[in-house]
């Protein structure tokens, strides 16, 4: 359910913005990400550019949210393009 008005191109690169905002306040770089969330950091940049067309799976958002400290909800909400602002 992403936000009204947007495209899901939009909502895609809005979501890889904000996930690479995160990992980089977590002061991690992809390779880092990757050993620590156990996604393989091509996948990690994919996500990053906003080229997940398939989105993200479940699995893959405990982990990532687990390497980054991030609030699984806010991670959910984020990647289903629910702003909480």
């Amino acid at each position: 359910m992403r936000e009204a008005g947007k495209t899901d191109h939009e909502a895609h690169m809005e979501f890889g913005q904000w996930l690479r905002d995160q990992r980089t306040k977590s002061g991690l770089t992809i390779e880092q990400a990757s050993e620590r969330s156990g996604v393989q950091a091509e996948r990690l940049k994919s996500l990053e550019l906003g080229y997940a067309k398939k989105g993200v799976t479940a699995q893959e958002s405990q982990k990532v949210a687990a390497a980054y400290r991030i609030n699984i909800q806010e991670f959910l909400d984020k990647a289903m393009g629910k702003d909480q602002s």
